[in-house]
């Protein structure tokens, strides 16, 4: 068996800076025909694992999902095939639909049909300096709807959805770190959705 990779740092635990679970309850989604590959910065050190800037086309923006509670979550499954590369699944759940209006639906009915996005959200444990604050999911291979639920005696009558990589593929890497130059400037995009429009 070849192996690609060799480890070459130690792996420690921070008295100082002990991890805490869950993430803040929004995600921004990003198109990702809205991010061409050339709109992402990686850190020259640490390409796999740190973006320093997202650049989305003229006139994009992401779009915002709001949460409750702790009910949104993400997650990161190894996959280990005989027969194929190894990789990550990477997944969303428990995105809540609570104002399934007209105009919401028209956007599900998107995931539905096959839309692909990217998504960035902020952790409640954010590191030394804030300096881990934020994820990237999807880098490779987007995601897409991969569960979904629409039952009046279920979830307090919400419509639920999850979010994965897509079906047969994997992602090579654990999603990224994103940290454009420091926490408030990395904050300020998020706030802003990462919007690129012109005044």
């Amino acid at each position: 068996m070849d192996f690609c990779e060799k480890i070459s740092e130690d792996i420690l635990r921070n008295c100082n800076n002990v991890a805490v679970k869950g993430i803040k309850q929004r995600l921004i989604l990003i198109n990702t025909d809205d991010l061409p590959y050339t709109g992402v910065s990686f850190d020259p050190a640490l390409p796999n694992s740190l973006i320093t800037q997202l650049q989305l086309l003229d006139g994009k923006r992401g779009y915002e999902i709001k949460g409750i509670k702790q009910i949104m979550k993400f997650s990161n499954s190894f996959e280990n095939p005989e027969d194929a590369e190894s990789g990550l699944v990477h997944s969303l759940t428990g995105i809540r639909v609570n104002d399934p209006s007209e105009i919401i639906r028209n956007e599900i009915n998107k995931f539905i049909g096959g839309a692909k996005v990217y998504a960035v959200l902020e952790r409640k444990w954010k590191g030394v300096e804030n300096k881990h604050a934020f994820l990237f999911f999807g880098l490779k291979f987007g995601l897409t709807l991969s569960d979904f639920s629409d039952a009046s005696d279920e979830n307090d009558g919400t419509i639920v959805m999850s979010l994965s990589t897509p079906s047969g593929y994997k992602e090579p890497h654990l999603p990224h770190i994103y940290r454009d130059t420091d926490y408030p400037t990395s904050l300020t995009a998020f706030n802003n959705k990462f919007s690129n429009m012109k005044p």
